[in-house]
């Protein structure tokens, strides 16, 4: 069960992320709005969703599925809720058809019973205390309504690419990692860019050893980049300490320490949201332990997953009526 320092440290997080202006949780992997089997999976839902329906979509971020619903079809009226404080632009002027609720647990749903002919998320459920969201989810499902899910996978694409990049990180920040190379150069760097820092420079042995080690760490990045696949973070740490360096050359070291730590900021905020996607994807018993949720309400279900082409990128859930 999360404790509640957790939950305040994911809405922190997830706020700081959707304030972005991400569109989705997968930014690097789809464009504003998912494609190939994950929107087949919706457009499935969809066709077998009476126009006009009542929607509820939880744990919604920024209100990727809402938004990819109504491109297809405006008539339905959507409640999206999420933990993040942060309410997307594009949901605060998107008029009647959907109210989006920041700062919303899915374990405290602020609807009354029935309200919902279906109640959707994706990506979102796994994150939360299931003991306690489960039950809320069917609470304010209608008693006739269906429960679609997409969830992340133990052994999906997304967690494979997770922990790569959880690796990538912590060598990045670690004593010989690029990054903390960087860390020692911002000085030096600025220095260089007069006669007389310069000749500074030449005679001290600490700013030689301080350039060394940013060679090897140059040369450790681009080894990682060649053993493992899915490294685009690396070309982002690489881009990131670039401009740090330009920036202690254009505008002093001070700027570019700050920048810096904002940058850290940022990327422990990224470590923190990778984590998390690992420690809560689902193997087979809890899928079928959250499937057996569904099922004690009389609902049946169905599950599978979702792939696209030879990447398994989640499990899909449904749960609908007795027929």
């Amino acid at each position: 069960m999360p404790t509640t320092d957790a939950m305040h440290q994911r809405q922190h997080v997830w706020t700081r992320y959707w304030a972005g202006g991400a569109a989705h949780s997968c930014a690097t992997s789809f464009g504003e709005h998912y494609e190939g089997a994950i929107a087949a999976f919706w457009r499935r839902i969809l066709d077998d969703t009476p126009g006009g329906a009542r929607l509820l979509d939880v744990a919604t971020g920024s209100g990727a599925i809402p938004r990819l619903w109504r491109s297809w079809r405006s008539t339905d009226v959507w409640d999206a809720v999420d933990l993040a404080s942060h309410t997307p632009p594009w949901a605060a002027e998107a008029g009647e058809g959907l109210r989006y609720h920041p700062a919303v647990p899915a374990e405290s749903l602020p609807f009354p019973a029935a309200s919902f002919d279906l109640v959707t998320s994706q990506y979102g459920l796994e994150y939360c205390d299931l003991a306690r969201a489960v039950p809320e989810l069917l609470r304010v499902r209608a008693s006739q309504g269906s429960v679609a899910l997409v969830l992340h996978h133990v052994a999906s694409r997304p967690v494979e690419l997770a922990r790569t990049e959880l690796g990538h990180l912590d060598w990045a920040q670690s004593p010989d990692g690029l990054i903390t190379a960087c860390a020692r150069m911002l000085d030096l760097a600025a220095l260089a860019t007069t006669p007389e820092g310069r000749r500074r420079l030449a005679q001290d042995p600490a700013a030689e050893a301080a350039r060394v080690c940013f060679n090897a760490a140059q040369v450790a990045l681009r080894q990682r980049a060649e053993a493992v696949d899915g490294a685009d973070v690396l070309g982002e740490i690489t881009d990131g300490v670039g401009a740090l360096l330009q920036l202690a050359m254009q505008q002093g070291a001070a700027q570019a320490h700050a920048s810096l730590a904002s940058w850290r900021t940022a990327l422990n905020d990224h470590r923190w949201r990778l984590k998390e996607l690992c420690d809560h994807a689902l193997d087979r018993p809890k899928m079928q332990a959250l499937a057996d949720q569904l099922s004690a309400v009389g609902l049946r279900t169905e599950a599978g997953t979702v792939d696209e082409g030879p990447h398994l990128m989640g499990w899909s859930l449904r749960g609908t009526p007795p027929r």
